[in-house]
């Protein structure tokens, strides 16, 4: 039997010895990159800790409650009065109003009625029935700003019972003229008794340019009537008129005082009928003002000639009972 030397049985336990010592060397070298990796790695987070499973229960709030901007305007206004019947004239006046800090430098107002105002003080009319809403609107030099509202009532009118008044007597100019004048005597008007269309006669008209022919109705100082309408109304056959102009039927009313003293209302017809055509014109008056005088007035306003016939002249007034007479 063969035997292996000693020698190399030691060099063989030496070298196994060494690789064991190797692979252990390799392991803690790896160990060690891996602990130095995993120290600059973040933590991993769960989704769980991002959004836990147990929602918190949170109870609502109210929402901060609404306040008005500071202002030191306290803003006030009177009313005087604040209902009656159309139309009505209202007194405001907001000089009540006070300011802690500045000065007051303007007042606007709205009525409600689409009309605007300015000023401490102020007088409005109401023309129509309704509620209306009336606000100022205050400002002051330092840029604050303040309102308030009242509401007006304003309810309609009573009625009133208007007494009908005929100015024109012998309206067919059966006996006369019916007090028919000639103004500055540019027109010549006779009664004619040639085929009238009311009654027995006619008023027969020559015209030159610029001409009038007049019926007027005069009051004594301070004791005409009050009215609410004048209608002057007449059936008219034009026999011959200048080409282009016309024939103007005019109710004209004087005040016996006021800003518009005179007011009138027209109606104009350039149109030939042989059985004539009627002209009516209609004047509104003012109730609270008192007629001075009042005229049904014919007009031929153009240079040329008219030639017309006048039937059935009628001067009506509507009149407040008691005021006055014809």
């Amino acid at each position: 039997m063969l035997r292996r030397p000693r020698k190399l049985h030691l060099l063989l336990i030496a070298g196994l010895v060494g690789l064991v010592c190797i692979g252990a060397l390799v392991s803690i070298a790896k160990y060690r990159d891996k602990s130095a990796s995993s120290a600059l790695q973040p933590d991993r987070v769960t989704p769980s800790a991002v959004f836990p499973s147990v929602v918190p229960d949170v109870q609502a709030t109210d929402a901060t409650p609404y306040t008005e901007p500071f202002t030191p305007l306290t803003v006030k206004f009177t009313a005087s009065p604040r209902a009656g019947v159309a139309p009505l004239s209202v007194t405001f006046d907001a000089r009540t109003t006070t300011d802690t800090l500045g000065k007051i430098s303007s007042y606007q107002w709205r009525f409600g009625d689409g009309i605007t105002a300015k000023g401490p003080q102020v007088v409005h009319i109401y023309q129509a029935p309704g509620t209306y809403p009336a606000r100022v609107d205050v400002r002051d030099n330092l840029g604050y700003e303040g309102s308030t509202m009242l509401e007006i009532s304003v309810e309609p009118a009573e009625s009133v019972a208007y007494q009908l008044v005929e100015y024109i007597e012998d309206s067919g100019f059966e006996e006369g003229r019916a007090n028919f004048e000639d103004y500055y005597e540019t027109s010549q008007s006779v009664r004619s008794s040639d085929n009238p269309l009311v009654g027995e006669s006619s008023l027969h008209v020559e015209m030159p340019g610029w001409s009038n022919l007049i019926m007027p109705i005069y009051y004594p100082w301070h004791e005409g009537p009050r009215g609410h309408s004048l209608t002057a109304r007449g059936r008219i056959r034009i026999n011959e008129i200048t080409d282009g102009t016309s024939i103007t039927l005019c109710a004209v009313v004087y005040y016996v005082a006021g800003d518009d003293t005179r007011v009138e209302a027209c109606t104009e017809s350039d149109e030939m009928h042989e059985d004539g055509i009627t002209l009516k014109s209609t004047l509104i008056l003012d109730p609270e003002k008192q007629l001075n005088r009042i005229y049904y007035w014919l007009k031929f306003s153009h240079d040329g000639h008219a030639d017309l016939t006048l039937d059935d002249a009628h001067l009506l007034l509507e009149m407040v009972p008691g005021t006055g007479g014809q």
